[in-house]
């Protein structure tokens, strides 16, 4: 019989009555929803839109929101339901209606005894004894609940972890589009709701907005992939460079995404996780299982974008790292096969090949046809490529992988790569260029006359556009904190705003009780307490600020895009849910957030309001002169653009402000800091700089800890807040710094999807292993099955992909130190890295600081090297160098080129100085932006005043070979209509010739040349400098060098890996050298080749062909000739060692024994047995010693043990404890007298800067050790 039901206040209520009164009439098999839903209808609860959808009735949203309370409550207190009857779902204001049908048919009504009783004590002595076993069963039902529950929160977090990972990936993206702005919307509401989840109560609800977030990204991205694919099959020729690394850069950010969602690895895989989760819930069983079905249609798209993106993707990819293949590359290989064929002999022959012994055997026919087969392999085109990037039996050895340069690699994919890299380096170097000559030189130069305070004290000198602020911001605990730092002056005093700001704001949250959990908001706002909260907040506001200009626009653009968006929602909601509706519901709730984050109760606040000028005025800033107001209009204009180009970054910024004020984050160096704070202060912060990391490091890269997983991103550098007493206040260099790195993250987030595809590829691909037969090794287990399945390894586990991944986590990602030494490390903060750099330091400072004995061989080897390769006349000729070296040394190049270097001039005056900046000569791509302005005394110590030695041989010699390298253009730059360009004397000009300053100073290339590539003419001479002295430079940077131990080991050895490469090639045959732009081969190789065929010839009675293939070529008519190159290269240094070992043996016999002998005769001697030395090692067991010999680190070490042995020797001495023969010279010793103390030497031998005097002073002692080598 039907009965009245009351509501929890005790009234009645004719829905809740009528809802339970069906529930208690009709029986549990016909019961319906439907039927439920036609009550709630009628008694005008609900209405139906689009499909037969209900939702409640708008107008009444709380009072119905109390009735389907009143109802479940009812449906639990009458019927024993263990879960809600009706359940709601909010999108937007709008709440969905679901009427749960397993609850339902599961309602069964009590009886009178059970709904009176009220104590526990009651139903716990009504409970007979034989149930007490279902109390157990309650217990492990617990226990089962506390598990569902852990397993419920670590899905939830890693839902919220997995959106915070995408926003802030997402955020960091330059443009600023609307794409990006509604998909952060969606992702910042969906991870508030997340956050909000009661765990004890969650129900399907509560994840319906993530499922349906995770449907529709697999949708959008299946749509993409098919997208990409259909526009780039109809026209791949028509594709720029620039569309398709945007195209991979789409793909690649897709492929991260779903990798966000789906792992093959069901533990690892959030949507395996979060179907777990839905099935567990206590829900209608119907809605749970559509949903895992949507999960698992997601999943499959999921699964088909990944299968696609691979081969959507390298499509793409071979196409963009074509347009950097050098075109003479195939040419010369058809003309070295052409010459294999005519001849019948070998011609960069690979004898490392494993198919090499069998073809020896059988005979020369034999070796010449693997020999053509082996340069037709090298051939590049678009199927090799391709090919190579999905399988290949190539892989670096580990040496070569841990000590070689990327442009080294065997992999020709990897090669083009690397220029594909170099580019978008040689593209921010010129943008840097740019701003400091066309902006700051003249701004820099105008403020400097214009202050006359010189440049040596940047504190005084930028202290009018200066100031130090007090910035308070909340911790993780929400505790405040506030942090001094400098930053321009501003309009306000922002000392006086910020803390009354912070004071007033932390008053307010802890009268209010303001939740520290941003998902608590939307609540707590809506109680009376948050309302109060924003009432009293509003008013501060009020009191202290003025709206912006354009505030009110503002304000009505955001209500007009939520009418908007509400409108939509309306017109689509017939129709029913689909992604487009979910979307709208999400920024619908994230408009109304915005709205309530800028105006309350008739005021503008946050970032639609600012200080009162009236009540905050910064007198600072009125007092600035006309010339000081011009330098900071310009530094802030340019900062303001640089910051734009990061998208989001670390650096505070005024809540009305699109750009910080705060300086960049750039430690102070040395000179600045003791003139600002002394020499106490000063050594504190060095020693402290030098073992520990600090967050003004750009070393270490910048890694994204997102719940443990270390996230790799392009850096951000000096974005980070510094204390005012470490920040530098160099506001020209420091801006011309951050200049290059904005610079220099907006090339490489332009191929971010080459980098990412890259990668991706040869981490998939398979590495197979070839036989002697050419065959590929088989897979046993398949021959078994009687398969044909050929072994392989993937490509993630071989050297290559390992030196790959180091170049591009050094150079894209700007981890340069990798810290491997956790425990050291984790020992009060120090860092293994800087440890061993600091030894590095310290021992180049002993060895080479004023040691011009050193500093001279290095200026007389590197000529001779330069020579050799004029010699060779592959690259450039004795002519070129000839002109490039009277040029240097004659006409005034060397000497602009140290003025430029050392005195303190912005920017450069010289034009060989700007044609060595513009290219690139020193292979710094960057690392010397922000040394131009400053003092004469901080450019020396900038420089390195005791390497300067060194430093002006260095300079000379890249000065020549850079020179020369231009003049071989000579004749070659034509203009559109192909016809040759003259310089100013009517001669065909040449590449310096051609190099033009602007007004403002800048070099520039003249804009009638049309056939010259900078970025290939700059890879050139990397590789033309690598060839003739080592590799230098963040680009050739390799793996060991990235260690803390292993570049103790690499000090001073450079050289090897360039010398061996250079002589003996790559154990690979001809090397396909994409940096170089030709096939060449070590030259040592090729004097084996020509002895092999020159045997051949004798066998043949061909005699003169033997002797001719061994001659060096000098009256042929071609040059070019790689061969002859090779051959003149080895002679001259045969010729160089042998005529350096006699004329030091000559120097020696005529000087003889006389103690007496002048110091100009022993520095001749040093110098030439020095050179044979360098010039032989490459052919002696010299090379094996080098190589076996500890670290160079490990030379101070031992010197300062023995002059800590010999101060010891000596006060024992004092003490009359030593004897005299252990603390005084006996006899001469080097440049030591009898009597002479023993201690002096071993000090000298160690103390940095007197050492390398020391030791040049004395060129006797010297050659005594290459004298015993010999």
């Amino acid at each position: 019989m039907a009965c009245e039901y009351l509501g929890p206040n005790g009234q009645s209520d004719p829905i809740l009555t009528q809802t339970l009164q069906y529930a208690e009439d009709t029986s549990k098999e016909n019961r319906s929803k439907e039927d439920v839903m036609q009550i709630l209808e009628d008694q005008g609860l609900i209405m139906m839109i689009g499909e037969n959808q209900p939702v409640l009735v708008n107008e009444l949203v709380e009072e119905s929101l109390q009735t389907v309370k009143s109802i479940n409550e009812g449906a639990s207190k009458y019927f024993g339901a263990g879960a809600e009857l009706i359940k709601l779902r909010k999108a937007g204001d709008i709440y969905h209606v679901e009427v749960n049908q397993g609850v339902l048919k599961g309602m069964e009504l009590k009886d009178s005894e059970s709904l009176n009783e009220n104590t526990e004590d009651n139903i716990e002595g009504s409970i007979p004894q034989a149930e007490q076993t279902e109390e157990d069963e309650i217990s492990e039902e617990e226990m089962d609940l506390d598990e569902r529950t852990d397993f419920m929160k670590k899905t939830t977090d890693q839902l919220i972890v997995n959106l915070q990972k995408q926003i802030d990936r997402l955020e960091r993206v330059p443009e600023d589009s609307q794409f990006k702005r509604e998909r952060l919307a969606e992702m910042q509401v969906l991870q508030r709701q997340l956050k909000k989840i009661e765990l004890d109560k969650a129900d399907l609800d509560d994840y319906m907005d993530f499922v349906r977030f995770i449907v529709h990204t697999s949708n959008k991205a299946k749509r993409l992939v098919e997208k990409i694919n259909d526009n780039y099959s109809d026209n791949p020729e028509g594709a720029s460079q620039e569309e398709r690394a945007r195209m991979l850069k789409d793909l690649t950010e897709l492929k991260k995404t779903i990798d966000a969602f789906y792992n093959d690895n069901n533990g690892k895989s959030l949507i395996f996780n979060l179907e777990s989760l839905i099935s567990g819930l206590d829900d209608n069983i119907d809605d749970l299982d559509d949903t895992v079905i949507m999960l698992e249609d997601a999943t499959r798209d999921m699964i088909e974008v990944n299968e696609q993106f691979m081969d959507t993707g390298l499509e793409i990819q071979v196409d963009y790292l074509l347009s950097f293949n050098p075109p003479a590359i195939n040419v010369e290989l058809d003309q070295k096969i052409a010459g294999i064929k005519a001849n019948n002999r070998i011609d960069g022959l690979n004898r490392f090949d494993k198919r090499y012994p069998k073809a020896r055997r059988e005979g020369l026919d034999s070796v010449i046809a693997l020999n053509i087969k082996q340069l037709q392999e090298k051939k590049i085109g678009r199927e090799s490529i391709l090919k190579e990037l999905r399988q290949t039996h190539k892989d670096q050895s580990k040496i070569s992988a841990f000590f070689s340069p990327i442009v080294y690699s065997k992999d020709t994919t990897i090669k083009l790569f690397a220029e594909a890299v170099r580019k978008s380096l040689v593209d921010a170097n010129k943008e840097t260029l740019d701003f400091k000559y066309d902006v700051m030189q003249e701004a820099y130069r105008e403020y400097v006359e214009s202050q006359g305070v010189g440049e040596a004290n940047v504190k005084v000198l930028y202290d009018p556009i200066l100031e130090v602020i007090t910035i308070s911001t909340l911790d993780n605990n929400g505790d405040r904190v506030d942090v001094k730092t400098v930053a321009f002056v501003q309009e306000y005093d922002m000392n006086k705003f910020n803390l009354a700001k912070a004071d007033a704001f932390e008053t307010f949250r802890e009268k209010y009780n303001f939740p520290t959990d941003p998902s608590e908001y939307d609540d707590y706002f809506k109680s009376e307490t948050g309302r109060a909260y924003l009432a009293e907040t509003a008013r501060w506001y009020a009191e202290n600020t003025d709206q912006i200009k354009d505030a009110p626009r503002f304000v009505q653009e955001l209500r007009d895009r939520r009418d908007k968006i509400y409108d939509q929602i309306k017109s689509l909601q017939p129709g029913g849910y689909t992604d487009k509706l979910q979307a709208l519901y999400l920024q619908y709730n994230d408009v109304k957030y915005q709205l309530l984050k800028v105006y309350r109760g008739g005021q503008y606040i946050g970032k639609l309001s600012k200080p009162k000028l009236s009540k905050y005025k910064n007198p600072k800033f009125e007092a600035m002169t006309q010339a000081q107001r011009k330098f900071y209009d310009t530094m802030l204009a340019q900062y303001r653009t640089d910051q734009k180009k990061l998208g989001r970054n670390g650096l505070v910024t005024n809540s009305w402000d699109d750009f910080s004020y705060v300086l960049p984050g750039i430690r102070k160096d040395a000179r600045d800091q003791f003139l600002e704070d002394g020499v106490s202060e000063t050594v504190a912060n060095l020693k402290e700089d030098r073992v520990k990391k600090d967050e003004t490091d750009t070393e270490f890269g910048e890694l994204l800890d997102a719940n443990g997983e270390k996230v790799r991103l392009i850096p951000q550098y000096f974005t980070g807040l510094v204390d005012d007493t470490k920040i530098s206040r160099d506001v020209t260099n420091s801006m011309i710094k951050f200049n290059d790195m904005s610079n220099r993250y907006t090339a490489k987030s332009q191929i971010i999807g080459v980098v990412n595809m890259m990668e991706a590829a040869i981490g998939a691909r398979e590495k197979l292993t070839m036989e002697p037969s050419g065959n590929y090794v088989m897979d046993r287990t398949a021959q078994r099955l009687g398969i044909d399945q050929k072994s392989s390894v993937r490509g993630e586990e071989t050297n290559t992909m390992r030196q790959l991944r180091s170049f591009i986590d050094n150079v894209v990602y700007g981890i340069s130190e990798e810290e491997l030494n956790a425990r050291l490390n984790s020992l009060n903060g120090l860092s293994a890295n800087k440890l061993s750099q600091f030894a590095i330091t310290a021992t180049a400072m002993s060895t080479l600081s004023f040691n011009w004995l050193q500093a001279s061989n290095q200026l007389v080897l590197d000529t001779m090297t330069g020579t050799q390769e004029a010699v060779g006349g592959e690259f450039y000729s004795m002519k070129d160098l000839g002109w490039a070296r009277g040029k240097m040394y004659f006409l005034g190049g060397g000497v602009g080129l140290m003025d430029d270097k050392f005195l303190p001039n912005f920017g450069k005056k010289n034009k060989v100085t700007k044609f060595l900046e513009r290219f690139d000569a020193f292979q710094e791509f960057g690392n010397e932006f922000g040394t131009e302005a400053g003092s004469r005394g901080k450019k020396a110590l900038h420089r390195g005043a005791g390497f300067v030695f060194q430093q002006t041989a260095e300079m000379m010699t890249v000065g020549e070979r850079t020179l020369a390298l231009a003049r071989s253009y000579k004749g070659k730059l034509l203009d559109k209509s192909g016809k040759v360009i003259l310089n100013k004397n009517g001669e065909p000009a040449d590449l310096y010739d051609v190099m033009t300053e602007s007004k403002t100073g800048k070099l520039v290339i003249n804009p009638e040349v049309a056939n010259f590539d900078e970025r290939v003419f700059i890879a050139r001479l990397h590789g033309m400098m690598k060839r003739t002295n080592q590799l230098k430079g963040n680009f050739d940077r390799v793996h060991a060098q990235r260690h803390s131990y292993w570049k103790l080991a690499t000090l001073f050895r450079n050289y090897l890996v360039p010398g061996l490469r250079k002589r003996f090639g790559s154990f690979d045959g001809a090397m396909v050298d994409i940096e170089m732009g030709n096939v060449n081969e070590g030259y040592y190789a090729t004097v084996l080749n020509e002895l092999v065929n020159g045997w051949y010839d004798i066998k043949e009675g061909k005699i003169g062909s033997a002797v001719q293939r061994l001659s060096p070529g000098i009256f042929s008519k071609n040059k070019n000739d790689a061969v002859k190159a090779n051959i003149r290269r080895f002679y001259y240094e045969l010729m160089a060692a042998q005529v350096a070992g006699l004329m030091s043996a000559v120097l020696s016999d005529l000087m003889g024994d006389d103690d007496d002998d002048s110091y100009v005769g022993h520095f001749a001697i040093y110098q030439l047995l020095r050179l044979r030395s360098e010039w032989s090692q490459f052919r002696s067991p010299e090379l094996f010693s080098v190589v076996r010999d500890p670290t160079a680190v490990a030379n101070p070490v031992i010197h300062l043990s023995e002059a800590i042995f010999a101060l010891k020797d000596y006060l024992g001495y004092q003490a009359g404890l030593v004897d005299a023969e252990d603390v005084f010279y006996q006899r001469r010793s080097g440049a030591f007298q009898k009597g002479d103390l023993k201690v002096v030497k071993e000090i000298l031998d160690f103390a940095p800067y007197l050492r390398g005097f020391f030791v040049s002073m004395d060129p006797e002692e010297a050659a005594r050790y290459y004298d015993m080598k010999k």
